[in-house]
């Protein structure tokens, strides 16, 4: 009998207004994240650069650019974290302290390529060598 008037001082509103409150708080876990795009000086965009987020050194989430450049790295919980983006032949963005809270934090980067270096050809010597020495 106790029972049945305790579920009966609870109306439909009421039930269906505490659900509503915990999917809410549930959604707003999974909207915690980094998202952004990555673009080369040219302002084009680089296709599969890799994004890692670390907290205290520890790897939270990777991902890899899509082929407009954009990524997105979630759920990650609020905290504050180190992003790094990185592509053979740039230079890499190491983005530190970055606060994740309730919502999606954008970090979009630009990458510069790394100067060329001439590859050096293995037939001409490389060095003071003595007139008439061998240098194979």
């Amino acid at each position: 009998m106790k029972q049945q008037k305790f579920i009966q001082n609870y109306t439909p509103g009421f039930i269906t207004g505490v659900m509503l409150i915990l999917l809410l708080q549930t959604s707003s876990i999974y909207a915690q994240g980094i998202k952004g795009r990555v673009l080369d000086e040219k302002k084009e965009q680089v296709v599969n650069a890799a994004v890692s987020v670390y907290q205290d050194g520890v790897q939270k989430g990777f991902t890899v650019t899509d082929y407009d450049g954009y990524y997105t790295v979630k759920p990650i919980v609020g905290g504050l974290y180190d992003v790094l983006i990185f592509y053979p032949g740039y230079d890499s963005s190491l983005q530190k302290q970055v606060l994740v809270n309730d919502s999606m934090v954008v970090i979009s980067v630009f990458l510069s390529k790394k100067p060329s270096k001439p590859i050096p050809d293995p037939y001409i010597p490389h060095g003071p060598y003595p007139i008439g020495s061998k240098i194979y």
